[in-house]
């Protein structure tokens, strides 16, 4: 790995044609020591115009090298596909002459992901006014887009947006909840999982995203739309209702940001071959997986199965919980666009009460029929 921006020089490298310059003579020198190797440059969209960087490139080496491009969320062609349907479809558009657009986020879901890095950074000076983005009136304005959407009431004089930097978030939840509530939410904290607490009336954003911001609108108007009380986790007994939760969550973040990909079964396989220490732990791949086959044992036979792994850390079920409920989540989304699943039937689902002591058979029959609809793309990889 080589830095491309790294210099004594630093200062005078301040116009895009002067850093173009420089990146370029570190990346000829490399290619004449190791001609052998294959060269991956990451720089920002500007450099990659063919008067920059490639012509700076070409300048340099001795003989006419190949260089292939990839710009990424052009929003001139999203709008340019938009004008087809196919913005949702298409993830790679071939440009010619080894130039590509690969597009995985809508043109909003960038700008609003940048407003929200701006709210991060603390000390990030915005203009005039204090800069701040209402996080309440950003999760709002999603739960309004669901609610409109899914065609279900919600109260957002409930909805309190707070982020882990803020100690009222804890004497919050301390004023509404016992010692074993306690504990589940912060395991949430702890592990950066955005979560709604009717008991209290809080809302947690863990990460200043708009797939994190959307998801947690869903959580609140899940939660309200099921009329639920409590909502936490107690322990392995909840983990059908942690699936359920997150699967409607990542559902609702599908809504906003439509490109967004879970991982599917394929790739949970192909992750549990690999070596320890890969992407997701072990012990919550094969949780997962577990899971899967009991599901599949109930539809074939309808008889619930124990599980034929159970994990030493309690945090597994949280991760294979938000996996699971990312291919839930798919399921529901690409069966509700493609009309094979109605607006009143999600309304349903959306109105079952998961806190309910029969709530994890419940979710296997309904299981049952979300097995039918259709999954989008077999892995990442190969929707890519």
């Amino acid at each position: 790995m080589v830095g491309l921006n790294k210099s004594s020089q630093a200062e005078s490298l301040r116009t895009l044609h002067d850093r173009d310059r420089w990146a370029a003579q570190i990346t000829s020198d490399l290619m004449r020591e190791t001609p052998d190797i294959q060269i991956i440059i990451i720089y920002g969209d500007l450099h990659l115009a063919k008067g920059h960087l490639p012509a700076q490139l070409q300048k340099r080496l001795p003989v006419k090298t190949r260089l292939t491009r990839v710009f990424q969320n052009s929003e001139k062609i999203y709008f340019s596909l938009a004008k087809s349907s196919l913005e949702n479809q298409v993830d790679v558009v071939d440009l010619g002459n080894d130039t590509f657009c690969l597009n995985s986020v809508p043109p909003w879901v960038k700008w609003q992901n940048y407003l929200l890095f701006l709210d991060a950074d603390e000390n990030l000076d915005v203009g005039e006014g204090d800069g701040e983005l209402d996080l309440n009136d950003q999760v709002g304005q999603y739960v309004k887009l669901m609610s409109e959407e899914l065609d279900l009431p919600a109260d957002l004089k409930q909805l309190s947006v707070f982020t882990a930097q803020e100690p009222a978030l804890w004497n919050q939840l301390e004023a509404h909840l016992d010692a074993k509530a306690l504990k589940g939410y912060r395991l949430f904290l702890e592990n950066e999982i955005s979560f709604y607490s009717p008991e209290s009336q809080v809302a947690f954003l863990s990460r200043m995203s708009v797939n994190h911001a959307a998801t947690l609108a869903m959580h609140f108007l899940h939660g309200q739309s099921a009329k639920v009380k409590t909502w936490g986790f107690r322990g392995p007994e909840d983990f059908e209702r942690l699936i359920w939760v997150f699967g409607l969550g990542y559902f609702g973040s599908k809504l906003i940001n439509p490109k967004r990909k879970s991982d599917t079964l394929s790739d949970i396989k192909a992750a549990v071959s690999k070596p320890a220490g890969s992407e997701y732990g072990r012990e919550a791949l094969k949780l997962a997986l577990a899971q899967k086959m009991s599901e599949i044992i109930f539809i074939a036979h309808r008889k619930k199965q124990r599980l034929t792994f159970i994990p030493r850390n309690r945090v597994s079920y949280l991760v294979a919980a938000e996996l699971l409920g990312g291919l839930l989540g798919e399921r529901l989304y690409n069966g509700y666009r493609q009309g094979l699943l109605s607006l009143m039937t999600l309304k349903n689902l959306m109105q079952k009460d998961w806190s309910t002591e029969n709530f994890p058979l419940v979710y296997l029959e309904v299981m049952e029929m979300i097995e039918t609809l259709p999954l989008a793309f077999t892995s990442k990889k190969d929707k890519l």
